[in-house]
């Protein structure tokens, strides 16, 4: 009997013909590797899938969103979107009041989040009533204390001591808060029109992004109306190291002269954000999808069937953009070797998947080595409502004792799951990061068009089809 292969092959191992296979003992090789002819095809499909949202520009204020496509990616209302990272750029705030003695301050909802931590430059000569004992033109402090958008605590160093305030309405105050922002390197002046070149920077130079020039311009190159400083607009740019400015937003560009060099010596560029989530604080935040068309635009709220969140057009820095999870609610620990039960889930429970847990824990379970928050792995679980945890994919199961988690919630990695893809039923194989697996089990590939997994996997994982 000759050597059994896929049917038909690549490429037939020839005998005479190419449809002999592997001779064995009988030297026919009938049930060998065949082809037509002296060969055969397949084709195999390598994708990555995803799980992190590119490209990601928001288009209005009310929780409208733009992404990338992607091709095995499909958006659907209710779908989790994570977003982590600190938001870079600076921002203004309005309508400040100094609401206690103890560097107590007020002001307008903020488009962006205020944190502790972040820097707030104060400038300006001080009119108008209440007072901030050691001011001088400019000074920078620090949020020690804050509610995330109309309250905050400053302090003249970081993690330290509140400043001396006495209520009242300040004037001729100018508060800036920032939250970072990336350093254009070897700025030039290219052109007449607000062209300039810089060195590649680390992140992408997008179109609408805000461009803060500093200094006094020693250089050859002339800026048309520059004062120190002044903000700017790139309504054009290559990504990367071109681009062209406007002193408003989607304006006309503004005049320069090259000079001899372009040089822009004495002169500092700073590229930072524009847009900004609502209630994002700077750290971590789930929101759900309240309507998409399915691949590159979404609508985002804070809760499923909600209304959307307040949103400034723009494109943030510094964020990431995470899908494919769900949320687990009512979680609660079920025994000493973390065991945990939950609501229904509205996606499979496997084996593998990441657990992040979140949240101050009052409840009357207890998780040994928890912190706010942490990853964990599922090591078993009924699909639904049971799994248990260990800090790594396949280790020990973690120690915790039984009770509720009151104050505590649950985001699941589930991966992605459906994939489309042509193929004859019976004849397609996959392979996760090397492994083969098992049909009916692991996979349903049952209509010639799409693939279901069992369990989602993510965007580090590998997953290869081979169709026959």
């Amino acid at each position: 009997m000759g050597y059994v292969g896929y049917q038909p092959a690549a490429v037939g191992y020839s005998g005479s013909r190419g449809d002999l296979g592997y001779t064995g003992s009988a030297g026919t090789g009938a049930q060998g590797y065949t082809g037509s002819g002296a060969g055969g095809s397949y084709t195999e499909t390598v994708v990555t899938p995803a799980s992190t949202l590119t490209g990601l520009t928001i288009t209005g204020t009310a929780g409208q969103c733009s992404i990338t496509p992607s091709a095995t990616n499909t958006l659907v209302t209710d779908q989790l979107i994570t977003i982590s990272g600190t938001e870079e750029g600076t921002q203004l705030l309005d309508s400040v009041f100094i609401s206690g003695t103890s560097g107590n301050f007020g002001c307008t909802t903020t488009q962006a989040p205020i944190v502790n931590g972040q820097q707030l430059t104060i400038s300006g000569v001080k009119t108008g009533s209440g007072s901030i004992t050691g001011y001088t033109n400019p000074k920078t402090y620090y949020i020690i204390d804050t509610d995330g958008s109309t309250s905050f605590q400053l302090s003249e160093t970081s993690g330290g001591s509140a400043i001396t305030t006495t209520t009242g309405v300040p004037g001729g105050l100018t508060y800036t808060l920032s939250v970072g922002a990336e350093a254009l390197a070897s700025v030039t002046v290219t052109g007449t029109d607000g062209q300039f070149l810089c060195t590649a920077t680390t992140k992408a130079i997008d179109v609408n992004q805000i461009i803060r020039v500093d200094g006094t311009l020693t250089g050859d190159a002339t800026i048309t109306g520059y004062t120190t400083p002044k903000t700017y607009y790139v309504i054009a740019t290559n990504g990367s190291t071109t681009f062209t400015l406007s002193e408003s937003l989607g304006g006309s560009a503004i005049a320069t002269t090259v000079g001899a060099t372009g040089s822009t010596t004495g002169l500092s560029f700073y590229a930072r954000a524009t847009g900004a989530f609502g209630g994002y604080v700077g750290t971590t935040k789930t929101y759900y999808i309240l309507a998409t068309n399915g691949s590159s635009t979404f609508t985002l709220t804070d809760s499923i069937g909600g209304s959307a969140i307040s949103t400034s057009i723009g494109t943030p820095l510094g964020l990431t953009y995470t899908t494919s999870q769900i949320a687990l609610s009512t979680i609660a620990t079920t025994s000493s070797t973390g065991q945990f039960s939950c609501d229904a889930a509205s996606k499979t429970l496997a084996v593998g998947q990441r657990v992040r847990l979140y949240g101050t824990n009052a409840g009357t379970g207890t998780i040994t080595g928890y912190s706010d928050p942490k990853l964990y792995y599922i090591i078993v679980t009924n699909g639904s409502t049971t799994f248990q945890l260990s800090l790594t994919k396949s280790g020990a199961a973690i120690t915790t004792t039984s009770g509720s988690l009151t104050g505590m919630a649950a985001i699941v990695d589930v991966g992605q799951s459906v994939y489309t893809i042509a193929y004859t039923v019976g004849k397609i194989a996959l392979y996760l990061n090397g492994v083969k697996l098992v049909s009916g089990t692991d996979f349903t590939a049952s209509n010639g068009t799409s693939v279901t997994l069992t369990g989602g996997i993510l965007a580090t994982e590998n997953l290869c089809f081979v169709t026959f």
